[in-house]
């Protein structure tokens, strides 16, 4: 009884904590409402194991956004050591943006102006935020 407590107190933390998002916290506990109101509904069980199945669901969403924030933990650690892997993943957003640059005459002009005052060395990444900021920017002009 007092397990089921704790773990109540736990999932109300969780889902306060991630209030104004999707998420797979969000998601387990709306996948835990379904099966356990299909359960009650079809195997005529009590509405403390529909409580369960919520709670567990809560739980288990939040065992995958920790898979996921692992995840992006290690794929950026991987990125810090490895710079030029960026550079070969098609989903980059920069990859993305040289790619629609290709059809931009204008604006490749541009990025090799500021290409050459930042220098090839000190500082491109000014270079990849004006490119990514013109990209993000290409639906409203």
């Amino acid at each position: 009884m007092y397990i089921w407590v704790l773990l109540v107190t736990v999932s109300l933390i969780l889902l306060a904590k991630y209030w104004n998002s999707r998420n797979a916290v969000w998601g387990g506990l709306t996948l835990g409402v379904i099966i356990g109101v299909l359960w009650k509904i079809f195997g005529g069980t009590d509405w403390y194991i529909v409580a369960k199945t919520i709670i567990s669901g809560t739980l288990l969403g939040f065992g995958a956004e920790l898979l996921g924030m692992s995840g992006d933990y290690f794929i950026d650690r991987r990125m810090k050591k490895d710079p030029l892997s960026q550079l070969t993943n098609p989903n980059n957003k920069f990859v993305k943006a040289l790619k629609w640059l290709e059809g931009e005459i204008k604006l490749q002009k541009e990025f090799d102006k500021i290409l050459k005052r930042y220098g090839k060395f000190d500082d491109q990444n000014r270079a990849q935020e004006w490119l990514l900021e013109k990209y993000r920017n290409r639906i409203q002009n």
